[in-house]
């Protein structure tokens, strides 16, 4: 069972995404981590949906560059803002990702930024559909 949703990408067009009903982020648990504070748990989901399509360019500019140093720094920045969504499926492909920097593995780069670009969709329109639950 399926259903449809949409957001806006990087440059605000509209994005149709085809995902599980399965509920990627517990709003319960982020919640909880956020001491029951409604507003901290919307301006945290708002933050990360504004700036976690940033760094995912910056990560595609540094893997472009070789820039191994800037990809860790921008990994260790998504990393915090996803450990507060309950983002483990992103937080993998960043461990990943993070392991072939140290390695400066060009090779399988372009793989890994494919997994973890795929996590990150399906983590923002959770973080969407989060954000637009409150409203409801």
């Amino acid at each position: 069972h399926t259903n449809e949703t949409t957001m806006l990408g990087a440059r605000g067009e509209a994005i149709k995404s085809e995902h599980t009903s399965m509920t990627l982020i517990d709003r319960a648990v982020v919640l909880a981590r956020m001491d029951g504070d409604e507003g901290l748990l919307q301006e945290i989901v708002g933050l990360f949906l504004e700036y976690a399509p940033q760094r995912r360019d910056e990560m595609r500019r540094a893997i472009d560059h070789g820039d191994y140093a800037s990809l860790r720094r921008t990994i260790h920045a998504l990393k915090g803002s996803g450990s507060y969504l309950d983002g483990s499926n992103v937080l993998n492909a960043l461990q990943q990702l993070d392991q072939l920097a140290v390695a400066a593995d060009a090779q399988r780069m372009p793989e890994a930024l494919l997994v973890f670009e795929r996590q990150l969709d399906e983590l923002l329109i959770a973080a969407a559909a989060l954000v637009n639950a409150a409203g409801d």
